[in-house]
């Protein structure tokens, strides 16, 4: 008799008889309407019933959304809270719960377009300072191609300008150390096993009267790496 009974309601859905009014799509919408700003008038009860209805407890948003704005993956926090990963990125787009920790709410919908600019200005500080593509995907955990994209994308006169000088600059370097070493006294073979170098290159660095100054970046990978061992000279 009361295999339908609801213990929440306390009613028996056997016996309730469906409901006969239909409303048509105007009145529908003139509820919907009304309802919306109902909610508008008082945004507490909006928060009431959303909080009311949820399925995680506030403290658990909170950890979450904490979570979030210190750039936890969204796997880990799933394994963290037991939340679902579409619940967590429904948090993450601020779609709810945007009234728990409302000042986390600008960082954690936009921390992928906040990561993407701080990563590229990353990769034009080291674009500058003469890295090869290389070393800017090895430092930064990207790939090399992806490092030439995120230049070609933001790059400036300005930064050529930088790039080049630093090339130059560690190309003089190179020069006056092994020139001084020359000065010293060391011949070719003994400049090129103080500075692990090789001999054909010594040679023709001292062979020249000034340093190879480059006049373009087209074709150049980068600075020169610095001399591993400079205590051996002092």
């Amino acid at each position: 008799m009361f295999n339908k009974y609801d213990n929440n309601r306390k009613v028996n859905i056997s016996k309730r008889k469906p409901n006969l009014v239909n409303f048509t799509d105007d009145v529908k919408r003139k509820i919907s309407e009304s309802n919306k700003n109902r909610f508008k008038e008082n945004p507490e009860m909006l928060i009431y019933l959303s909080e009311a209805k949820s399925t995680i407890a506030v403290d658990v948003v909170k950890d979450i959304k904490t979570m979030l704005y210190n750039d936890v993956n969204i796997k880990e926090i799933a394994e963290l809270t037991n939340v679902g990963i579409d619940k967590i990125n429904h948090i993450s787009n601020i779609n709810s719960f945007s009234h728990i920790l409302p000042q986390y709410n600008y960082y954690i919908k936009n921390r992928h377009t906040i990561h993407q600019f701080r990563n590229a200005k990353k990769v034009m500080s080291m674009y500058r300072n003469g890295c090869t593509y290389r070393e800017i995907g090895e430092a930064l955990e990207l790939h090399q191609r992806n490092a030439i994209r995120i230049v070609n994308k933001n790059k400036t006169i300005h930064d050529d300008r930088c790039r080049l000088n630093c090339i130059n600059r560690s190309l003089r370097k190179q020069y006056s150390i092994i020139k001084t070493l020359q000065t010293m006294g060391k011949n070719s073979v003994q400049i090129s096993k103080l500075l692990r170098f090789s001999r054909p290159q010594v040679c023709k660095i001292l062979n020249r009267n000034e340093p190879n100054i480059v006049t373009s970046l087209e074709g150049n990978r980068g600075k020169i790496k610095p001399f591993k061992v400079l205590s051996y000279i002092i």
